[in-house]
């Protein structure tokens, strides 16, 4: 009877935190654990101590664990080992500058985008110099070419896919392969629009070609393992009632930061 008394209180206090959004599947109890990628100005970077992240994927990881009444903590990683340390459990979800991808898609829970013209165009940074050469997905797409993509990310799938006779090159952060890219040991970066301009702030002799990848899908989204239903639907729940409007507000004042530090 003691025992069937104990299950009973049990169940319905598990019911009771359940109604009241108060059940989520935290790694650490009491914490969001975030897998970022701090490399992707002005969505996630390094303040100038080189510890502090910030930017506005962070105000947006912010707002989440605030929301789910949690702690929030950044794990910083390589962006291509945010899936991984999902699926291991590691991490509760990834908040990265994520865009739609078919094959995340099946392998994880992808929230509904936070902000849907965040990540606007994806195309090909160039030096200013080589426009005349470089300066197209035509010639771009030739063996004498190297062409920079981040582990992981969607341009990486993209070069692959439309540039497939250049010389995909795997970097593990974005920034890495600027100076790759001004010392001429690459062509072109593949990356976002929104960051290559960020990028283009701090140097005048890059240039985001006209040419861009098409996707049908635009938007920011959060990544998380398929066996946190629980997180999944409270994350979802709250991007349901979030105004974009203010992700826009946090955007701008990171990309004025980033600017400001004269950062990379």
């Amino acid at each position: 009877m003691k025992k069937l008394l104990g299950v009973c209180i049990i169940a319905l206090f598990a019911f009771t935190l359940t109604a009241c959004g108060g059940i989520q599947k935290f790694r650490t109890p009491g914490y969001l654990t975030v897998g970022i990628s701090p490399d992707y100005p002005p969505y996630q970077f390094f303040y100038a101590d080189g510890t502090t992240i910030v930017g506005s994927d962070v105000d947006f990881a912010n707002y989440l664990a605030d929301k789910l009444g949690v702690e929030l903590r950044l794990v910083p990683m390589e962006f291509g080992a945010i899936l991984t340390q999902l699926q291991l459990g590691r991490i509760d979800i990834g908040i990265s500058a994520f865009t739609y991808e078919s094959e995340r898609a099946v392998n994880f829970h992808l929230t509904n985008s936070y902000f849907n013209d965040g990540e606007g165009s994806q195309g090909i940074l160039v030096h200013r110099s080589n426009l005349e050469t470089h300066g197209t997905f035509e010639l771009l797409n030739n063996s004498n070419v190297t062409v920079a993509a981040q582990h992981g990310s969607v341009q990486h799938a993209l070069v692959s896919e439309h540039l497939p006779q250049a010389r995909l090159q795997t970097i593990s952060a974005v920034d890495l392969a600027v100076p790759l890219l001004i010392n001429g040991n690459v062509q072109a970066i593949a990356v976002a629009e929104v960051v290559a301009r960020q990028i283009m702030n701090a140097h005048e002799d890059l240039i985001f070609i006209e040419d861009t990848f098409y996707s049908p899908y635009s938007g920011l989204l959060a990544v998380i393992n398929r066996n946190n239903q629980e997180l999944f639907d409270a994350v979802q729940a709250i991007i349901a009632d979030f105004d974009q409007d203010l992700y826009a507000k946090w955007l701008e004042a990171a990309q004025e930061l980033h600017d400001s530090l004269g950062l990379n």
